[in-house]
């Protein structure tokens, strides 16, 4: 058989896009929330009304900044690569060395 051959890898730990969503939405919804609290609704509207188009607004605009932080952090993590040394070994190979 093969002998294992050792190859120069880069090895980084690359950070979750779902979590930077995530957290970005739950911010635009909590800014949203928060700020149409603070002013009186329209008696025409209601408040359920206007906090509801405001909260469309919210999550788009927290999405995109949880996506501009995710690239944003994906770029330091590049930065952050390091190299290693990875061996290729078969999925048999700890059975020929037990022998």
């Amino acid at each position: 058989m093969d002998q294992p051959s050792a190859q120069r890898v880069m090895m980084r730990r690359a950070p979750r896009a779902r979590s930077f969503v995530l957290l970005g939405i739950g911010c635009g919804v909590v800014a949203v929330l928060t700020v149409s609290s603070l002013f009186s609704p329209d008696p025409a509207l209601g408040a359920g009304l206007v906090a509801g188009y405001f909260l469309l607004w919210g999550i788009v605009v927290g999405l995109v900044a949880g996506l501009l932080a995710w690239l944003v952090a994906d770029q330091v993590s590049k930065r952050k690569a390091t190299e290693v040394i990875a061996e290729r070994v078969g999925p048999d190979a700890t059975d020929e060395e037990s022998s």
